[in-house]
C-alpha cells in the first residue's frame, strides 16, 4: 500500500444544494432537500414541505445543487428515513480519550539561505 492510499479515504465528495430535488433509484421524485447535515439530509415532502424526513447521507448515490439521486428506490428510502430529527452523535464518547500527538517542527530555510551568491 502506498503512502497516498493510506492517507486518502475511500470516500467520494458530493456537494448537495438545499432545494435540490430528491429521486429514488427508480426515478420516482420524493421531495426536495430542506437541509444538509453531516450524517443526514432533511427531505421536505409536498409542495409546501408539509412533512419532513431525515435520510442517512449514505443512501445518496450522487447529487449536485439541482438533483439528488439515491441508491435505493423511493419506497425503500422512506422506510429507512426517520420522522424525527436524529440526535447528534459525538465523535468521541466519554470513555474514549482524544489521542494526543507530539508536534514536530521542520527545519525551514530562511530566504537568505536559499539565495546563491552570483
Amino acid at each position: 500500500m502506498t503512502e497516498q492510499e493510506r492517507i486518502t479515504p475511500d470516500v467520494t465528495s458530493v456537494t448537495i444544494g438545499e432545494g435540490a430535488d430528491v429521486y429514488g433509484s427508480d426515478g420516482e421524485k420524493w421531495g426536495r432537500v430542506a437541509a444538509v447535515g453531516a450524517k443526514y439530509l432533511t427531505i421536505a415532502e409536498g409542495i409546501l414541505g408539509q412533512r419532513e424526513y431525515y435520510l442517512p447521507i449514505n443512501l445518496v448515490a450522487c447529487g449536485d445543487d439541482d438533483r439528488v439521486e439515491l441508491t435505493v428506490p423511493l419506497e425503500e428510502a422512506k422506510v429507512q428515513a426517520m420522522d424525527e430529527e436524529p440526535a447528534d452523535e459525538p465523535i468521541y464518547t466519554d470513555s474514549e480519550k482524544i489521542p494526543e500527538h507530539e508536534m514536530e517542527t521542520a527545519a525551514v530555510p530562511t530566504p537568505a539561505e536559499n539565495t546563491r551568491a552570483e
